[in-house]
């Protein structure tokens, strides 16, 4: 049995079934299903979501060459204006090719009600134009049909273009009902049951087991690659060789007498460390990988110093303006810094470079690669009890660092429980080597 079934004026076709069959519309545009006695066909429709509105433009009364400027076709505007064009040439209709002339840097905007989408727009083009010459605000085109997501879209022309018809297509977003099936990796599939819209997200986890779709949390195994060096947690435990998928791992390395660190690497992708601590999150198997050079064939130690005045002499610096960011000490040593609008400003009055508490900043001296800083010196003054610190702990102005790394990041704290503290840079000591 071949069967079509009519929805009714504002309703659409939700599911047609005979007993527990459900039954799927054929590409001819049919049901079918085998007869072989009396049946049930049960159909049930849902409120319609999904409408059609077309704009002609030979079909609105223009006269020729008169300006278009608002069209309202059910419950869609279409808007053209002027835009950013330089020459006064407006949107207008022409008969010739019976179409919208729109300029360079002309826009159209096409909009829905906010409780509605446009999911598709199809334009219709005088001969020798396109879709080409229409740069959308979003979705994007195939072709001359325009796709995607949003009840407004602002359409600028790159070039002259003239536009025949546009028909929108348009709606309620689905009311999603979904199913979800575990992916068995820490992640769930669900599908809608409406519009068949797949989506893959994380699972959330409660006692071991997905509260949406219910699947077991796996466990992934940690692989160490290292040597010269120890792997720990930060206080000091050995790293686990499992952990729960979604678990916040963190650990630190320790390079081994003679030997630094150059590169840590966690499935293959270089990671920073962040006041000496490494953290990922686990969802997959953790590969980590320690790289490290030997210092007993390196090149003789370097010692650059530097005052601000003398930065500030060397780059040009003017007061109260922020200065370079990265600076170069010299070939091979930089300091950088983040923080806000004040953080990294240089003063004249007292030839120092400011970096303050409120603005949460870093500063950071590294050196380039095929070299190590091996000790630093800042030598600071202070305002509203700020003070310099390293790891979380107090660094004192002149406090000579060991680093024996590629870099360092100081943080600003307070001795006190103010917190806008100042540290004001007066000159940089850093002491570095080359590595083989």
């Amino acid at each position: 049995l071949k069967f079509t079934v009519t929805a009714p004026e504002g309703y659409q076709v939700a599911t047609v079934s005979v007993g527990d069959t459900v039954l799927t519309l054929g590409d001819d545009g049919y049901y079918t299903t085998e007869v072989a006695g009396e049946i049930t066909i049960n159909i049930t429709f849902k409120a319609k979501t999904t409408y059609e509105s077309s704009v002609v433009f030979a079909e609105l009364g223009y006269e020729n060459a008169q300006e278009v400027t608002d069209v309202v076709k059910d419950y869609v505007t279409f808007t053209s204006s002027i835009g950013s064009n330089t020459y006064g040439n407006k949107p207008k209709y022409y008969n010739d090719g019976s179409a919208l002339r729109i300029y360079i840097n002309n826009t159209i905007t096409i909009a829905v009600p906010d409780s509605y989408e446009i999911t598709q727009m199809i334009f219709t083009f005088d001969d020798g134009f396109n879709s080409k010459l229409l740069k959308p605000d979003n979705g994007a085109f195939d072709g001359n049909v325009w796709n995607g997501n949003s009840n407004r879209v602002i359409i600028t022309a790159t070039g002259t273009c003239r536009i025949q018809s546009v028909t929108v297509v348009y709606g309620l977003p689905c009311q999603h009902e979904w199913s979800y099936v575990s992916n068995n990796n820490g992640t769930h599939t669900g599908t809608c049951s409406l519009c068949g819209q797949e989506i893959t997200e994380d699972c959330t986890f409660v006692d071991g087991v997905c509260e949406v779709c219910e699947g077991n949390q796996p466990v992934h195994n940690i692989n160490q690659s290292v040597q010269d060096a120890v792997i720990t947690t930060p206080n000091g435990e050995n790293l686990p060789v499992t952990a729960l998928h979604g678990t916040e791992l963190a650990f630190t390395v320790t390079p081994a007498e003679g030997f630094v660190v150059t590169e840590v690497k966690v499935n293959g992708e270089t990671v920073e460390a962040v006041e000496g601590v490494y953290t990922i999150t686990v969802k997959a198997t953790v590969n980590i990988e320690i790289v490290t050079e030997k210092l007993s064939d390196a090149g003789e130690p370097v010692i650059i110093s530097k005052t601000v005045s003398e930065l500030a002499s060397e780059n040009g610096w003017t007061n109260s303006s922020k200065i370079g960011n990265p600076v170069e000490l010299d070939a091979v040593i930089t300091l950088s810094y983040t923080g806000g609008g004040n953080t990294g400003k240089y003063y004249s009055s007292d030839q120092t470079v400011r970096i303050y508490q409120n603005e949460n900043p870093t500063v950071t001296i590294a050196a380039i690669e095929g070299y190590i800083v091996k000790e630093v010196t800042i030598n600071y003054s202070i305002s509203n009890n700020g003070v310099l610190l390293f790891n979380n702990e107090e660094i004192e102005s002149g406090t000579v660092i060991t680093v024996n790394g590629s870099s360092i990041t100081f943080n600003v704290g307070n001795t006190s429980t103010k917190t806008n503290g100042q540290v004001k840079i007066q000159s940089i000591s850093v002491e570095y080597q080359k590595t083989n």
